[in-house]
């Protein structure tokens, strides 16, 4: 198994259920998930309420967290990230920053320093094999399978 941590990202409907998957995404720390393509350009368009299941089988954990706020960087509308409203356990992917030395300490990345940081893990992203495609719509009837139901 792989240490990845899979984000599955779930539209939400106007009574608050779980509905049906959307796309994907990467845990990218614990606070924000980074939406894959095609589903950052869809909201980067209009904000739409989601939720998220985070899943990473190699530590045997999954959550469903919702998500507080989508946020467009100005800068790179390609990037999108999705605030969660808790704070995930999950393991997440980080950003690759190289951070440069500089009088004996490590010096803060610039903001385009972090865009291109970020636009590495989509590149990642699109170079790397799908996992196999949901079949359940909503990860919460997983737990209702543990308790005996449908």
């Amino acid at each position: 198994m792989t240490a990845r941590t899979f984000v599955v990202v779930y539209a939400v409907d106007d009574g608050g259920a779980t509905g049906l998957p959307v796309g994907r995404a990467t845990l990218l720390e614990r606070e924000f998930a980074l939406a894959h393509p095609p589903l950052a350009a869809r909201l980067a368009e209009r904000e739409t309420p989601l939720r998220l299941g985070v899943f990473s089988a190699a530590h045997d954990y999954g959550e469903v967290v919702d998500v507080s706020a989508t946020i467009v960087v100005p800068e790179a509308p390609d990037i999108v990230l999705l605030q969660l409203a808790e704070i995930s356990a999950a393991p997440p992917r980080g950003v690759p920053v190289t951070l440069d030395e500089i009088d004996g300490g490590l010096a803060e990345p610039s903001r385009d320093d972090v865009i291109a940081a970020v636009r590495k893990v989509l590149d990642e992203v699109a170079a790397a094999t799908p996992p196999p495609a949901m079949s359940i719509g909503n990860p919460l009837t997983w737990v209702w399978k543990l308790l005996g139901g449908g």
